[in-house]
């Protein structure tokens, strides 16, 4: 009888164990994501930024929280390999979930900010009911996309990814190769797509838009 009661008790406290070790312990397990153009080629050497975002138990509105990811890129195959992440968190978080909030595919001129897979431009980017197929779409044609993604673009460099910007919250300092890569790769594209489209007629932005743009941008932006 008392080594029956006291079996019963070790499960009761290795359910304990567990309940509090998953309160406290944050698990985002290991993800895949294949790259494919509309052709169904994989996109090598495409960019990537991820954060982990958990929820925060509130009765009164919706709150979140979150903890920075990397910059990866994707192998010859088109696979994006977002890493498995284990560590503590306050028990009144959920458990955390990974998000893509930038991507750039060097290839398809395809520039990327917000969460993508929740808010993405069919045409430019399309993706499977599970996530785990991205079809990115060639920008070359149109040049009014392709210079908004080299805004995009811009815009990451600038205010998510540069080495000493303060304040981080989506994504870790990039390594130097990294970075330099990024920042000569916007050079080149503005160059191919004056290149490419430098005498056609382009529609300027709206003021609304402008005034979404960050002062210190707007002239340059507007040239």
């Amino acid at each position: 009888m008392r080594r029956s009661r006291f079996r019963g008790w070790a499960w009761v406290g290795i359910a304990l164990l567990g309940l509090l070790a998953w309160r406290v312990v944050a698990f985002t397990p290991a993800r895949a994501i294949v790259l494919v153009d509309d052709q169904g080629r994989p996109v090598a050497g495409a960019y990537a930024a991820y954060h982990h975002r958990s929820a925060v138990f509130n009765f009164v509105d919706s709150l979140s929280v979150y903890a920075p990811g990397t910059l990866i890129r994707s192998d010859q195959d088109g696979v994006l390999h977002v890493p498995m992440r284990l560590a503590l968190k306050h028990p009144a978080h959920s458990q955390p979930e990974a998000r893509i909030h930038f991507l750039y595919a060097p290839s398809a001129h395809v520039a990327m900010r917000g969460v993508v897979g929740a808010v993405y431009v069919r045409g430019v980017l399309d993706i499977q009911e599970d996530g785990a197929r991205w079809v990115v779409h060639s920008l070359e044609h149109d040049p009014q996309a392709w210079e908004r993604a080299l805004d995009a673009l811009f815009s990451a460099i600038r205010y998510e990814l540069w080495p000493d910007l303060p304040g981080r919250r989506f994504t870790a300092p990039p390594g130097k190769d990294e970075f330099a890569g990024l920042s000569a790769a916007l050079e080149a594209e503005w160059a191919a797509l004056r290149w490419r489209h430098g005498a056609t007629p382009r529609q300027m932005p709206g003021p609304d838009e402008v005034e979404r743009w960050p002062a210190s941008d707007r002239e340059e932006r507007r040239a």
